[in-house]
């Protein structure tokens, strides 16, 4: 199980940053540690009672692996409640009703049933996974979810997307 103190500096000020703000966007290459910053971002946040939830919208892969992966991953995450809301619409309501009623601290979902869920959240957090993804034209389910104050994205750039950067 790896510590925060492994987390990278330019982790930490990512962390720092979602969590200082309303509003916010990170970039890092693939691999770079996005998640684990908002990870801490998120546990922080719970920690000193500024969110009761965590509302993640990643991409499906990203969504079922990476996410429960990370968060077992590292010994300040490791205690987080999440779930990763799957299923039928008759499922998934349950899930939702279970993060409404505080059973999780993080609900991870994919984008694949972002169109369904369009339910307002209060007091939660969303960080975003693959902003490319969201301004494709192919994503239809791009909705603002009433009631979400704050929003973290973590974003992977595509390759050149910056020349000489």
């Amino acid at each position: 199980m790896r510590q925060k103190s492994e987390m990278r500096s330019y982790q930490n000020r990512i962390a720092t940053a979602l969590y200082e703000s309303d509003e916010k966007i990170a970039v890092a290459r693939p691999g770079g540690g996005k998640t684990v910053a908002a990870l801490t971002a998120i546990q922080e946040l719970l920690r000193d009672k500024h969110i009761r939830h965590a509302l993640v919208i990643a991409p499906k892969r990203v969504a079922r692996m990476v996410w429960p992966d990370e968060i077992a991953l590292w010994a300040h995450t490791a205690g987080l409640s999440y779930q990763v809301l799957t299923g039928t619409p008759q499922q998934r309501s349950i899930g939702l009703a279970e993060a409404h009623a505080g059973v999780y601290d993080i609900t991870i979902v994919g984008i694949d049933i972002v169109e369904w869920l369009v339910r307002p959240w209060s007091s939660c957090r969303r960080i975003r996974g693959c902003s490319t993804y969201w301004s494709s034209t192919k994503c239809r389910g791009c909705v603002t979810l009433p009631g979400c104050g704050r929003v973290g994205c973590c974003a992977t750039p595509n390759a050149g997307a910056w020349s000489g950067a």
